[in-house]
């Protein structure tokens, strides 16, 4: 069937053969259709469920489908059965899109005007373009907005509450893409201008709200809102107006840079203290005069305290070549790996399995050692610096699911 279909170009050039991409990450990918097609779609919707003459859907179905089914927010547009609210100005439509890597299409309604529209990019790019169609279509089609301009009458009296960085929480939690979910989970800093405007930041676009009433505020220009919820009595989660997710606010050990600063404190801090046990080694060799080098070597290789060091020098070295193997594996087969992870990326896990039960016994070692008189204060505190980070590790790669098998939990 591939040859009956259009060939998307992605960024990368994986599709420029004429390669149709199959995915596996549903829902996107998991249905494509024609233009024609979702334009009797489109026909369907805005003639309350006939096509051709014929009555596809029972009386009173689609009317039910273009209700509102859900808000976040009263003052905010919500969602429809599988449809999306949006007002251009006072008038109610009704939208759905959907992408894949190489793909972009998108789905407008205007039950008042029975009016549909749908728009389809073969490239990575469509997201922007199919945005520009629309929008213009629309005001061609449409009454033109009330243009107004708000301004701010000071600070809300909530404002230390509302600051802060909000994230989706439209992403993974218990799969081994939870990663790659929280990195492309959208994200917004919100703060306040001196005199009293919201001001948003999202990538490169800011924009600037006013308080209507408590928690709600509308643009500028007074072509949107945004709402911020509660929960427990604490300002938790932004709500932007017809989108189907909320974003919650980011603190605490959810903010990526934690991650990112304990991510490399672990490394640093591992490497640090391994480096210095062979260092500490050669140091005390070369200062034995008269004794034997393969003695020395020999009673340093059996020693309980060198063997312990082997064992979390072995872990680490387990866990970040496993770690490493993993993304290698990520980066080369993305959709794969996202979709059905083959039996060679769950191998992978059989490294981090190791060195986790490698890292249990270290910090068994880490506190016999200060029980033990073959430890001096330097070799303790040297190994609680190795355990103290293979947990950390251990930890992130827990945190992140990534220190078992996807679908072991």
């Amino acid at each position: 069937m591939a040859d009956a279909h259009a060939t998307g170009y992605g960024s990368t050039g994986t599709y420029r053969e004429g390669e149709f991409p199959l995915l596996g990450l549903r829902p996107a990918g998991s249905m494509s259709a024609t233009a024609s097609d979702m334009g009797r779609f489109l026909e369907l919707q805005l003639n309350g469920g006939e096509v051709d003459g014929e009555q596809v859907l029972e009386p009173g179905a689609i009317d039910a489908m273009h209700e509102r089914w859900a808000t976040h927010h009263d003052r905010l547009p919500g969602m429809a059965f599988g449809l999306i609210e949006k007002y251009h100005g006072d008038v109610r439509t009704l939208w759905h899109n959907g992408a894949t890597l190489s793909f972009y299409s998108h789905l407008v309604l205007v039950p008042e005007y029975d009016f549909g529209l749908f728009v389809s990019f073969n490239a990575p790019a469509g997201s922007a373009a199919a945005t520009d169609v629309v929008d213009e279509l629309l005001d061609e089609v449409l009454p033109a907005p009330e243009t107004t301009s708000l301004t701010p009458d000071g600070p809300p009296a909530r404002a230390d509450e509302i600051a802060g960085t909000y994230r989706s929480v439209q992403r993974s939690h218990t799969w081994h893409d939870r990663v790659t979910s929280a990195l492309n989970a959208a994200t917004i800093d919100v703060r306040f201008d001196e005199d009293g405007t919201l001001i948003t930041e999202q990538g490169a676009t800011t924009d600037r709200w006013i308080e209507i009433e408590p928690l709600v505020f509308e643009r500028t220009d007074g072509s949107r809102r945004i709402a911020f919820g509660e929960e427990g009595g604490e300002v938790r989660y932004l709500f932007h107006g017809g989108s189907p997710t909320a974003l919650a606010r980011v603190d605490g050990l959810d903010r990526l840079s934690v991650h990112g600063v304990l991510a490399v404190g672990t490394v640093l801090g591992a490497m640090l203290a391994l480096a210095g046990w062979p260092a500490a080694a050669l140091y005390r060799w070369l200062r034995r005069d008269g004794d034997s080098g393969v003695s020395g070597w020999r009673t340093a290789v059996t020693g309980d305290v060198v063997r312990a060091k082997l064992l979390a020098a072995g872990s680490f070295s387990v866990l970040f070549a496993s770690v490493l193997s993993i993304v290698v594996h990520f980066l080369a087969t993305p959709l794969m790996v996202l979709s059905d992870p083959p039996a060679t990326f769950q191998l992978l896990f059989v490294g981090t399995g190791l060195g986790a039960v490698g890292t249990i016994a270290s910090t068994g070692v880490a506190g016999y050692s200060w029980t033990s008189e073959r430890w001096d204060l330097f070799e303790r505190i040297q190994y609680a610096l190795v355990a103290g980070s293979l947990l950390a590790g251990c930890w992130l790669l827990w945190y992140w699911n990534l220190l078992l098998p996807p679908g072991v939990i």
